[in-house]
C-alpha cells in the first residue's frame, strides 16, 4: 500500500511539474556515454544517434509499465516460422542513446537474420535522459532521483519485454540472452544478477559491475542466485569506463575494474580461477571454464581500443581486431541455460 501511495505521489509530481523532477539535482553532466565536443574518441555516441539508419525492417512494440508507455524495437528473422523455439537476445543501448542507434551500430539484427534468433532493443526512459538507472546507487544522486528510479523500475520493464516476447513468439526458455554497451552493459550486469533464473548468458561491452558518484559510497551489483555465463569485451584505452577501474575522463564517476567484474562472476559461477589465455599484440583472451551448470567467464581485452562496439560500423572501428557481435553470438550459442 505504501509503495502504491509513493508511486501515485511521484506520478502527480511528474505530470504537474514543468521541468523534470530531477532537473535541479546534482546529477553529473556526463555519465558513461555522454559525448564531449573536445574529445574525438567520444564522438560515436549520442551525436550519431540520428545518423544511423536501420537497414532491416524492425517492429516497434509498446509496453505499459508503471503508468508509463514504453517502446522497444523488435527484429524477427525471415526464417522464423513459430514451429521451432528460437533464442532471444535483448539489447541495451548506451546512455544516453536509442534502440535505433544500437541496432544500426552493432549489427545484431543482421546476425539474427543469419542465425535465426529474435532480438529486442530496449529503450531507457526519457524521464531519466535515456540512461539506464542501475539501481545499485551509481546514479542515485538524491532522494527524488531514487524515488523516480524505483517508480520507473527498469528491471521490471526489461522482464516485461522478455515475457511479452515469449507470449508472442516461440522462444526457447533456455536461450534468453542479454547484451549491452557502456551504461547498457552495466544494466546487463545488474539484470544478470536480478534475473539469473531466466538469463542464460550476457555480453558486456565496455561496462562494469559497480561504482559511485563523488561523495557517495561504492556500490556493486547484488549477488545472483543462479549461475550465469558472462562474456566481457573491453578496450584498455577506454576513458569512459576505465579498464583498470577508477575515475572516468571527466572525474564525475568512479567505476570498478574489469578484473573486479571477472573476480565477481568467476567466484559466483565457481569457475576455474586460472584462465586459459591467448595473448597477441592486439588482444588478450582469458577463458575461465568449469563453472556450475556449464557456465564460463570469457574476457576479450583489446589492447589498443577505447570505448566502442568492436567490429561495428567502419566509422566507429575502422581497423577491427574482433567483432563483439560475432564473438558474443558464438558464446551465446555455446551456453544455454542448464
Amino acid at each position: 500500500m505504501k509503495k502504491g501511495i509513493i508511486g501515485i505521489c511521484i506520478f502527480m509530481l511528474l505530470i504537474t511539474t514543468s521541468t523534470p523532477i530531477f532537473g535541479t539535482t546534482t546529477m553529473p553532466k556526463s555519465i558513461c556515454n555522454v559525448t564531449s565536443e573536445n574529445n574525438q574518441l567520444l564522438s560515436n555516441e549520442k551525436s550519431l544517434t540520428n545518423t544511423v539508419k536501420l537497414v532491416l525492417p524492425h517492429q516497434t512494440k509498446i509496453i505499459f509499465h508503471h503508468l508509463l508507455k514504453r517502446q522497444y524495437l523488435l527484429y524477427v528473422p525471415s526464417s522464423y516460422t513459430g514451429v521451432t523455439p528460437v533464442p532471444l537476445v535483448v539489447v541495451f543501448h548506451g546512455g544516453p542513446n536509442t534502440p535505433e542507434n544500437a541496432s544500426g551500430r552493432f549489427g545484431i539484427s543482421e546476425k539474427a537474420e543469419e542465425e535465426g534468433f529474435i532480438v529486442a532493443y530496449a529503450n531507457a526512459s526519457e524521464i531519466m535522459n535515456d540512461f539506464w538507472m542501475l539501481g545499485y546507487g551509481l546514479f542515485t544522486a538524491n532522494l527524488w532521483v531514487e524515488l523516480v528510479r524505483l517508480w520507473i523500475n527498469e528491471e521490471g520493464y526489461a522482464k516485461k519485454i522478455i515475457r511479452k516476447t515469449q507470449r508472442q513468439f516461440n522462444i526457447n526458455p533456455d536461450r534468453i540472452y542479454l547484451a549491452g554497451h557502456s551504461n547498457g552493459a552495466m544494466f546487463s550486469y545488474l539484470l544478470a544478477s536480478k534475473l539469473s533464473n531466466i538469463v542464460a548468458a550476457i555480453a558486456s561491452n565496455g561496462g562494469c559491475i559497480g561504482g559511485h558518484i563523488k561523495n557517495y559510497p561504492m556500490y556493486t551489483i547484488p549477488e545472483p542466485k543462479n549461475p550465469v555465463s558472462i562474456v566481457i569485451f573491453h578496450g584498455k584505452l577506454d576513458i569512459m569506463c576505465p579498464y583498470d577501474g577508477g575515475w572516468n575522463y571527466e572525474g564525475s564517476c568512479y567505476f570498478k575494474s574489469v578484473a573486479e567484474a571477472v573476480s565477481f562472476w568467476v567466484e559466483h559461477n565457481e569457475c576455474n580461477t586460472i584462465p586459459i589465455t591467448n595473448d597477441t599484440f592486439d588482444i588478450t583472451i582469458d577463458r575461465y571454464s568449469g563453472g556450475t551448470a556449464g557456465t564460463e567467464v570469457l574476457v576479450y581485452s583489446l589492447k589498443h581500443k577505447g570505448h566502442i562496439w568492436f567490429g561495428g560500423q567502419p566509422w566507429e572501428d575502422p581497423d577491427p581486431v574482433i567483432s563483439t557481435t560475432d564473438e558474443m553470438w558464438e558464446f551465446f550459442k555455446a551456453h544455454p541455460k542448464q
